[in-house]
């Protein structure tokens, strides 16, 4: 049996950042990753899931914004709502821009016995760009049969 699930990852909350941890600079027209400034604590900083695609294989990294960073709002726990007092990196009017906190992408799952699964260590599908972002998703959900037997037989 094989399985296809939307799984939808987010960093832990309350984790202090290791000394290598990455931070997003917001100020351009596309965010980019840096080095987070070091000395930050765990509550000085919101953890969120960001879609890299400067690197040759787009990938998703764990990166941490600090709470006192101009303009940020976190009222929304889906969202981090930034607003760039110097000129946002959408083209909406009024510069505000959503990160999402997580990323979904889909894996597969297999059994042999319909009961224990192993899911695959590295997404099946995932966002490609940051118009995907929003959505790895199935919608309608389907069982289908395979080699003769029945989804639903055990």
């Amino acid at each position: 049996m094989v399985l296809l699930l939307r799984v939808g990852e987010r960093p832990k909350s309350g984790v202090q950042p290791p000394p290598d941890a990455l931070t997003l600079d917001l100020s351009g027209p596309e965010p980019k990753l840096q080095p987070l400034r070091p000395g930050l604590t765990a509550e000085q900083v919101v953890g969120m899931a960001f879609l890299d695609t400067q690197s040759a294989v787009p990938r998703v990294v764990e990166v941490f914004l600090p709470r006192d960073l101009p303009g940020l709002d976190l009222t929304d726990p889906r969202t981090i709502r930034y607003r760039n007092l110097t000129g946002g990196f959408t083209a909406a009017a009024d510069d505000v821009s959503d990160l999402l906190t997580q990323m979904s992408h889909l894996r597969v799952a297999r059994s042999r016995d319909g009961l224990h699964f192993t899911v695959d260590d590295v997404p099946s599908l995932m966002p490609a760009n940051r118009l995907e972002e929003y959505g790895c998703e199935t919608r309608e959900p389907r069982s289908s049969t395979a080699s003769g037997t029945s989804p639903t037989s055990r």
